[in-house]
């Protein structure tokens, strides 16, 4: 039998070691064989480019999958699959528990379920991540703009024929890529589309998660995040907080960074850092050997910077951060550095 093919998300695949383990991922190219089920989703947003890797690495990723990814990603396929009884697509409209805000046509999304955890938060560029898990089993659900339904849809339909499921009340598709991945597709509302992803158990137990899905609005996704996510409403008090035993230009304050919408923990300290360090970059570039030695100066201190320190066991960010000095002494040029942490 062929053994499903792991669920790997943009996230996981940029916060991969490539850089420490490229030589190796050459190398299975030749020695793994090709994996029979494609996994047809288009890529997602594009990641800042802090977060990105190279396209040549992503390929590399993709064709070594099985040895590279399970070494560093928890690997759905190994957690045992329920077996419940086959049965018709129910309506997933089940009431979650009282404490989640409900509100109907609201603009966000989460999840009121027992024992999950939220794991994963961004939101920007018209589009809102959210992701969950409880074990090995993982549930994430994008919103998209609406103008990209169609794509999407017709995407899907190469993956398994849909299965006609209710979304919060609204009439979906629910399409299989084994049988503990399903993904489903809610039609677009108030200028976006919702497609959710669960991976790790059956369909019924999918399904009956699909009932505690709540819609809600940016107050209520708010107040059911953890401590640490930045949001709108406490955007200021975050920022203070990140800032603090940061080197800063002259000047720089907390409105100065660029934070929106909902961030978890790592995005957040990733975007404060890439605030500060591309005002250093302008620094450097726009001043005189004094205020280039002041921004080498403070690229080398970033080491000591508790936010980048605190994201060293979730992403390489901060490696790249850190690599900075070393780059702009090599003559690296500004702008192809900028690219590396704004």
């Amino acid at each position: 039998m062929t053994e499903p093919t792991p669920t790997i998300h943009d996230r996981d695949v940029a916060r991969l070691p490539l850089q420490d383990a490229r030589a190796d991922l050459l190398e299975e190219i030749m020695a793994t064989p090709v994996v029979e089920q494609l996994d047809h989703r288009p890529s997602r947003r594009p990641a800042p480019a802090w977060l990105a890797v190279s396209a040549a690495a992503v390929a590399i990723a993709t064709i070594a999958l099985v040895p590279a990814v399970r070494s560093a990603l928890a690997d759905p396929a190994q957690a045992p699959v329920a077996t419940s009884p086959a049965a018709p697509a129910p309506s997933a409209s089940a009431k979650p528990e009282p404490g989640l805000t409900s509100v109907p046509d609201g603009r966000y999304v989460a999840l009121d379920a027992p024992g999950w955890s939220l794991t994963f938060l961004y939101s920007g560029e018209g589009e809102t991540d959210i992701a969950y898990s409880r074990g090995e089993q993982s549930l994430e659900m994008v919103q998209y703009p609406a103008d990209a339904y169609d794509s999407y849809l017709e995407d899907r339909l190469h993956v398994s024929d849909p299965v006609a499921t209710e979304l919060l009340g609204k009439p979906s598709s629910t399409f299989t890529y084994s049988p503990d991945d399903h993904a489903t597709m809610r039609p677009a509302q108030n200028g976006s589309f919702l497609e959710v992803r669960g991976s790790g158990m059956d369909l019924a137990a999918y399904h009956e998660l699909l009932g505690r899905i709540v819609q809600t609005d940016e107050r209520g996704l708010a107040a059911s995040v953890p401590a640490g996510v930045v949001t709108p409403f406490n955007k200021d008090e975050a920022v203070t907080h990140l800032l603090q035993d940061v080197d800063v230009p002259d000047g720089f304050t907390a409105a100065d960074v660029e934070v929106t919408g909902f961030n978890d923990a790592y995005q957040s300290a990733a975007r404060v850092a890439g605030s500060v360090g591309c005002a250093w970059l302008d620094v450097y570039a726009d001043g005189g050997p004094a205020a280039r030695q002041r921004a080498l100066a403070a690229f080398d201190a970033s080491r000591d910077w508790p936010l980048l320190k605190d994201t060293v066991r979730r992403g390489d960010y901060a490696e790249v951060f850190w690599g900075v000095a070393d780059q702009l002494r090599a003559g690296q040029p500004v702008a192809s550095v900028r690219r590396g942490i704004c």
